[in-house]
């Protein structure tokens, strides 16, 4: 198996697994605590920013694939230079908060799956 299938198998999985947060049915009966609930919000609010950030920071060099791309150049600016896999942190930031905010057993079994 080459690099660019092996990394190709593994965005996919990843994707199965924010699907599987995503789609999750939503706690019907759950009270969330008061804290729990906000500090989910905040962690989900404040990984959408990574996200966003770090996306924009590698320009062209942004590819779904771990591998990086041939003719990319290593970004060392934006979220880059503070972080050095930022998109992964926003969205394990993003998804820790969903967790939070939402909880169900089920989701925190799949976010553990997703780290």
């Amino acid at each position: 198996m080459t690099d660019m299938q092996r990394g190709r198998l593994l965005v996919t999985g990843q994707f199965i697994l924010l699907g599987a947060l995503a789609l999750s049915p939503s706690p019907v009966d759950t009270v969330v605590p008061g804290l729990a609930f906000s500090v989910g919000k905040v962690l989900f609010y404040v990984g959408i920013i990574v996200t966003v950030l770090a996306f924009r920071s590698l320009g062209a060099s942004l590819t779904a694939n771990p591998v990086p791309l041939e003719n990319g150049t290593l970004v060392t600016r934006g979220m880059y230079a503070r972080l050095h896999h930022p998109i992964y942190a926003g969205l394990l930031l993003l998804t820790a908060g969903m967790v939070l905010y939402s909880w169900t057993w089920i989701r925190l079994v799949v976010w553990l799956l997703l780290v």
